[in-house]
């Protein structure tokens, strides 16, 4: 296969030594970490790749949303959300939140527990899905929610009694126990609807209070909505079931004052059975089964062990090496995961020899790949007729992904990534032509000006100094202090417009 032009993703290794010898295992496993070698022969066969699913847009546009939210919402302009510009912008959502509401949610947002939402911890509480995170189900499904909350709170007092609680619930019960049919997959339960009323309420009710604030609410029916159903179509089926329950109750109010007879009621309770199997059925609509592209990397999975195992098939002399250039990168492959730690992850490696010998210059080799074994803790080589596997990986990711992959692979799979290996891994993005020169210079002046305008706001640079050297000294800055996710990485370079965030790693911890 001709190799593609890669970017060292790991930085440089120098070897250097008088031993006539090939570089021993030992010492492979000293310079890179335990060594798991498979010396097999024929190597791994790679699953069949499958095309990953494309995200929908509204989920694409969904990244660029929350970015523009913190910004809206972070006034005093200094990169956080305080418990008043949080209580601001919850407010503007809807008068229902209490002061304790944003008390909890600023407690749910805020992972390091310095009383603030940094940025990061911002985008990571909005990217999750609403499945799962308040602040997503809040921001993005509150208008979805609050119709069927309005309907729930019958005496309009901004919370829901066990009372209008029990009239809802046992509704919807009455109505799909009088209009059963013989259909299994029209049973319906999208409400926890076979649970008794007060058994329901009491789990909703979580702080024992009595009633159910709009949080309670959200914090319940968040529950039932599929990760991928975008908010227009949430829409549809609440409001629908919330217009329902409500023409059912007015009614039921006109059969009680004559106004109507039974037999148009009964057709009106059939109508909201209906609507309440709808409901059902587009949830269980929505529930597809989505391929993702980036899940949590398996324990032991290390750039170092990848190097350790490549040196073992491919040694070096070190008598003869000055120094190594590694090109390494390992991606995900698609495919639907329910334990993430079983997703198999493969690698490619590149190596640019410099020979201490002039005449001989720099040796790059072709790439070779390999497969985490997730069971060993080690990366086994995989089989030359599975090799185009790993170029179909990379042709099917989306930029986004791609360039996350590199990021964390330049950060060998830590939660933080330093100024180099950012650019390291940006340089890569360039090769593989996933961003283009431009859109990295882009980057990194934006970075340097905000270096720049950082340190200036806060004193830490000589006034008396030329405007060349407190740029300089800013950039050495990012060199020598910026310590940040690779996550908040991808989010300043969809903020530049250079590549859309992709929600396919929203739900792993410390990216």
């Amino acid at each position: 296969m001709k190799p593609k032009k890669r970017s060292s993703m790991v930085g440089d290794i120098t070897l250097a030594g008088d031993n006539k010898h090939f570089i021993p295992e030992a010492a492979i496993e000293k310079e890179y970490g335990v060594c798991d070698l498979d010396r097999t022969g024929s190597g791994v066969v790679l699953p069949d790749l499958k095309k990953p699913n494309r995200l929908s847009a509204e989920e694409e546009e969904w990244a660029s949303t929350a970015k523009t939210i913190f910004s809206k919402y972070d006034s005093n302009g200094d990169n956080c959300i305080c418990y008043d510009e949080l209580r601001t912008l919850l407010t503007a959502i809807s008068p229902e939140f209490t002061k304790k509401d944003v008390d909890s949610l600023l407690e749910e947002a805020d992972v390091n527990k310095d009383g603030i939402i940094q940025f990061d911890e911002f985008v990571d509480w909005l990217m999750r899905p609403a499945s799962t995170s308040l602040g997503r189900a809040i921001v993005g499904y509150s208008d979805c929610f609050k119709v069927l909350f309005d309907v729930y709170d019958k005496s309009s007092s901004g919370s829901i009694t066990a009372q209008d609680f029990m009239d809802c619930h046992v509704l919807m019960q009455a109505a799909l126990r009088l209009n059963e049919t013989s259909d299994d997959s029209c049973k319906a339960d999208p409400l926890n609807l076979e649970t008794d009323h007060e058994e329901a309420f009491k789990a909703i009710d979580k702080d024992g209070g009595g009633s159910l604030s709009f949080l309670e609410f959200v914090d319940w029916m968040k529950a039932h909505i599929p990760k991928d159903m975008n908010q227009k179509d949430c829409m549809v089926f609440t409001k629908n079931l919330a217009d329902m329950l409500k023409d059912s109750f007015h009614h039921m109010e006109l059969r009680e004052e004559g106004y109507i007879n039974d037999d148009i009621l009964a057709s009106k309770i059939t109508e909201l059975a209906k609507t309440t199997r709808a409901l059902h059925a587009g949830l269980q609509e929505k529930k597809t089964d989505a391929k993702p592209q980036w899940s949590e990397p398996p324990t032991g999975l290390s750039v170092d062990r990848l190097k350790s195992t490549h040196m073992g098939f491919r040694p070096l002399r070190k008598e003869r090496v000055r120094e190594v250039h590694w090109e390494c990168l390992c991606l995900p492959m698609p495919g639907n995961y329910e334990d993430a730690q079983s997703r198999v992850w493969v690698a490619e490696v590149m190596r640019r020899v410099f020979w201490k010998d002039a005449r001989k210059g720099c040796t790059v080799e072709d790439p070779e790949y390999y497969v985490y074994n997730r069971k060993a803790f080690s990366w086994n080589r995989v089989a030359s007729d599975s090799s185009d596997t790993f170029q179909d990986t990379v042709e099917h990711l989306k930029p986004g992904v791609a360039l996350f992959c590199l990021l964390k692979t330049a950060a060998n799979f830590g939660t933080k990534i330093n100024w180099q290996e950012i650019q390291l891994a940006l340089e890569g993005g360039v090769d593989m032509k996933f961003i283009k020169q431009a859109d990295m210079d882009k980057y990194n002046n934006y970075m340097r000006d905000f270096a720049f305008e950082t340190r200036k706001g806060e004193g830490l640079l000589d006034p008396d100094a030329t405007k060349a050297t407190q740029l300089k000294r800013s950039e050495d800055w990012l060199y020598e202090t910026l310590q940040v996710k690779p996550r908040v990485v991808m989010a300043t370079l969809s903020d530049l417009k250079i590549v859309e965030v992709d929600p396919a790693w929203e739900e792993v911890e410390g990216v």
